[in-house]
């Protein structure tokens, strides 16, 4: 009877039994870190922290998982909003920055873009306004000092996300930066509640789901 009550996803098992997919990596909550640290890219201001080898960890099976060691594009979705997924997706790109790499943080996430907020930077042009030709790649490419990876946020919100995100331009767009970035990292929305992220999955190298 208890089972039958219980829907929550406890462990790394239960998630491997339900979704028949191997669980990559696992990190602790840190909401207090964040709040006394005031920052987001944990991996890059607590390099020796059990936090970033976590992600240390993950950097490396996710290059298992493509089977190569550059040039790797990943999604990363999650059930729904407020799982992780933008927090995750930010310091995923910052552990490989470390590495010395060239990566790009990308947000297609054109229904509730937090790429910006996560980071904590102003743009008001992004990766829409390019999809529709008001701008080119170079203006909404932002390179930030504090994180020393390069960021095109998700611009102004679209009546038809899902229209735009189906264009031959955003595949375009991924096999470009495939070539200019050893790292390319794309937030987008939920799979639980609309198609984007299966749209965006034939363009990457390998997917990753969120479990909070």
């Amino acid at each position: 009877k208890e089972e039958i009550f219980n829907h929550a996803i406890s462990t790394k098992e239960d998630c491997e039994r339900l979704s028949g997919l191997p669980v990559i990596g696992t990190i602790e909550n840190i909401s207090k870190k964040i709040s006394s640290s005031g920052s987001t890219t944990l991996v890059k201001n607590f390099p020796k922290s059990s936090f970033a080898e976590s992600f240390r960890n993950m950097r490396i099976r996710i290059e298992y998982m493509a089977q190569k060691e550059s040039g790797i594009s990943i999604l990363i979705t999650s059930a729904e909003p407020g799982d992780g997924k933008t927090f995750i997706a930010g310091n995923v790109a910052s552990v490989y920055q470390l590495t010395g790499k060239k990566v790009v943080l990308i947000d297609f996430d054109l229904r509730r873009p937090s790429v910006a907020k996560l980071l904590n930077i102003e743009s008001k042009k992004g990766v829409s306004n390019f999809l529709i030709g008001q701008v080119t790649l170079d203006e909404i490419t932002l390179t930030h000092p504090e994180y020393e990876f390069d960021i095109i946020t998700a611009g102004t919100l679209p009546p038809n996300p899902s229209e735009l995100i189906k264009t031959k331009k955003t595949k375009d767009l991924i096999d470009y930066l495939k070539t200019k970035y050893d790292y390319v990292i794309v937030d987008c929305s939920p799979i639980g509640l609309v198609s984007d992220a299966y749209i965006l999955s034939k363009y990457v190298d390998t997917t990753l789901f969120v479990v909070r």
